[in-house]
């Protein structure tokens, strides 16, 4: 084979190729910005010593996913949570449990930390309905990419695993 041809077949496989893979280890996308296997599972392993138990990482993705959205509609609507607030919401958590706080926690963490006490937040405010609309117009607005190992958004926002009819699964009891 030529090289000539080598070019011309590694250049057609990236072009079909280029619109649909996203860069190894992104779990997801939002408006460009990458929510990383990293980010998955450092959040993870906070929600497993807070929680004791580790969380579903379908809902870890959905929470890292929905608080690039969430953000800056709450902060239009001047509700913000620092970091330290999300210490503070944690440190709640853990004495309403009888369980030990966390010292530290990662980023994702944090980022997760902030979707649940925004959305806790919006829901108590005065404007509730107006933050909520609000915050759908902007997922509905937001270029989101998940990977197909997380799923798919629904239209009303959920994320709900992906089928592959290709795929079979079998049960060993039979």
């Amino acid at each position: 084979m030529s090289r000539r041809s080598i070019a011309a077949a590694l250049v057609v496989s990236a072009a079909l190729l280029g619109g649909c893979a996203q860069l190894p280890g992104t779990a997801a996308t939002v408006d460009g910005a990458r929510v990383t296997e990293g980010d998955v599972a450092d959040a993870t392993q906070d929600f497993e010593q807070l929680l004791g138990s580790a969380p579903n990482a379908v809902a870890v993705v959905d929470a890292l996913v929905k608080e690039k959205v969430v953000t800056p509609v709450a902060a239009e609507y001047g509700i913000t949570a620092s970091d330290a607030q999300v210490v503070d919401y944690f440190g709640e958590y853990s004495a309403s449990t009888g369980a030990e706080p966390l010292e530290e926690f990662s980023e994702a963490g944090l980022q997760v930390g902030r979707y649940l006490y925004l959305m806790g937040e919006a829901q108590l405010s005065e404007d509730a309905m107006g933050i909520s609309e609000d915050m759908l117009a902007a997922f509905e607005a937001a270029d989101i990419e998940v990977s197909d190992r997380y799923g798919a958004y629904n239209e009303g926002g959920e994320l709900l695993p992906v089928e592959h009819p290709w795929l079979k699964t079998f049960n060993a009891a039979q």
